[in-house]
């Protein structure tokens, strides 16, 4: 199992131990090593908290096409975030995965949806070197080393 580590505003992260929030949304999510079902995400909480203070499991992840305004209403619910704040998450791509293409384009957000009832509140927030990272992560990082 890997983990990644999001970076995540305290009032974000806190909707998700609370099992209000059930998906992240990002602009980009990891290609190379693509996180599946199964990995761990480890949230990294930004400025007053930083350190790690929750984990969760992935349940499913990947880009969902957002092809009517219902799709985005429905992953905005889920996401905890106004509806009217989804283009902030939406990216376009040439429709056919070319990707120099003039033709149509599809609109799309990366998800990453938590397992239900797999959320832990650590006892302990960890340290980013936990995770032998050096770093805040801007959005993601993978851990170098399972914290």
């Amino acid at each position: 199992m890997r983990t990644l580590v999001i970076a995540e505003h305290p009032e974000w992260a806190a909707r998700i131990r609370s099992g209000e929030k059930t998906s992240e949304l990002r602009r980009v999510l990891p290609r190379k090593t693509a996180l599946m079902p199964g990995d761990r995400v480890a949230l990294y909480e930004t400025a007053p908290v930083g350190k790690v203070t929750t984990e969760f499991t992935v349940e499913a992840c990947g880009y969902r096409e957002i092809g009517s305004k219902a799709d985005s209403e429905r992953m905005a619910r889920r996401a905890c975030v106004p509806p009217d704040s989804m283009p902030e998450y939406v990216k376009e791509r040439p429709w056919g995965g070319g990707q120099k293409s003039s033709g149509p384009k599809v609109r799309e957000v990366g998800e990453i949806v938590v397992m239900a009832g797999s959320v832990r509140t650590l006892e302990e927030p960890k340290k980013l070197s936990d995770y032998e990272l050096s770093w805040a992560p801007q959005s993601w990082a993978w851990a170098r080393k399972e914290g």
